[in-house]
């Protein structure tokens, strides 16, 4: 009877923590922001955008219309990648292409690929 006593009690105090433990584990909502931001952001504009190529001076090895020199031409490069492409490869680097983006706000990377939308 002494067993059927204390394994009631045990049981009954390891079952409660353990509901709180997994509760804590779903928060790891990390991954959801992970894939929030693999989404374009929005809300910048084409001529902050430009001012920022300028800064990070893109017109070095993207040519001084964007359309070609020592790295490819950015023409269309929306297009072809869409906003989030080219969000992962401003953050990320590609290639010869630095992560010159890295540590852009949602607003500057915005306003750049709003930019970058203008390149014909």
């Amino acid at each position: 009877m002494k067993g059927d006593g204390k394994g009631e009690a045990a049981g009954g105090g390891a079952s409660t923590p353990a509901p709180a433990t997994e509760e804590k584990k779903p928060e790891g909502g990390e991954a959801d922001k992970g894939g929030a931001s693999a989404t374009a952001p929005t809300g910048g504009t084409a001529e902050e955008g430009k001012a920022l190529a300028d800064q990070n001076q893109c017109m070095m090895c993207h040519g001084q219309d964007l359309k070609g020199g020592a790295a490819p031409s950015l023409a269309g490069v929306v297009d072809k990648l869409k906003p989030e492409g080219v969000a992962e490869v401003l953050k990320n680097g590609r290639g010869g292409m630095p992560a010159l983006g890295a540590g852009w706000s949602d607003q500057q990377m915005s306003s750049m690929i709003e930019y970058l939308k203008t390149v014909k």
